[in-house]
């Protein structure tokens, strides 16, 4: 069974990993002894969904997990950081930024599948790179982005 995750980025950054066809996640954290980004990676499976959500601006697309061997490189490619832990994706939709569900489109209907946390606000997100979500809560945003044209 394929998991899903909503991965948060800027629109910039969406932009790149689109054009790069890889997701990155950041370096070591001082709190953990463990990199914090390979951590997220390796629970993706190949075939995974990513739901790319762009701050300021929302869902815009979705990908699917191509490879989920991680590899490491500090060449940087987007705004922030370094991101050296990636995997290789496939987007399969991607929308406009005028096209993006907004946050008020989904807020409160959602949740973060490992804490239970709905998804109610921007607090729900910030500052994390991948939440992973439920099959119900992967039904649910692959019919809304499906209906944009």
């Amino acid at each position: 069974m394929t998991k899903a995750y909503l991965c948060v980025a800027t629109y910039d950054n969406w932009m790149k990993v689109h054009d790069k066809q890889l997701f990155a996640t950041e370096g070591e954290e001082k709190r953990r002894s463990v990199p914090y980004g390979i951590e997220q990676l390796r629970k993706v499976s190949k075939g995974d969904i990513l739901f790319l959500w762009a701050t300021k601006c929302g869902l815009i697309g979705y990908a699917e997990v191509a490879s989920p061997e991680i590899t490491k490189d500090r060449k940087v490619i987007w705004e922030g950081g370094v991101y050296p832990y990636r995997i290789k994706i496939k987007t399969l939709k991607l929308l406009d930024k005028d096209q993006a569900i907004s946050f008020r489109d989904i807020k409160g209907k959602i949740s973060n599948d490992q804490t239970g946390q709905v998804i109610d606000d921007g607090n729900a997100i910030r500052g994390k790179a991948m939440i992973p979500l439920s099959d119900k809560d992967k039904k649910y945003l692959l019919e809304k982005i499906k209906k944009v044209k």
